[in-house]
């Protein structure tokens, strides 16, 4: 199967794969965020509860803000 195929494939599933370039920066934009919260500077540190919860407000967050957009 041609690299080609596969992506039509992939399409036909539902899948829309992330180009490499994206998926690179957006691995960078997640180690940003992982450094946020496992080098935090402040009097108070994170355990990964709270860093679970941190992120469950931001996705929260974004999918607020995705509502309101269409909307």
């Amino acid at each position: 199967m041609t690299p080609r195929q596969e992506l039509e494939k992939l399409r036909e599933l539902g899948f829309d794969p992330i180009k490499p370039f994206k998926l690179n920066e957006m691995s960078k934009t997640a180690a940003k965020i992982v450094n946020l919260l496992t080098n935090n500077k402040s009097f108070v540190s994170y355990s990964y509860e709270d860093m679970k919860t941190i992120l469950e407000i931001v996705s929260f967050t974004i999918d607020e803000g995705k509502g309101k957009e269409m909307g």
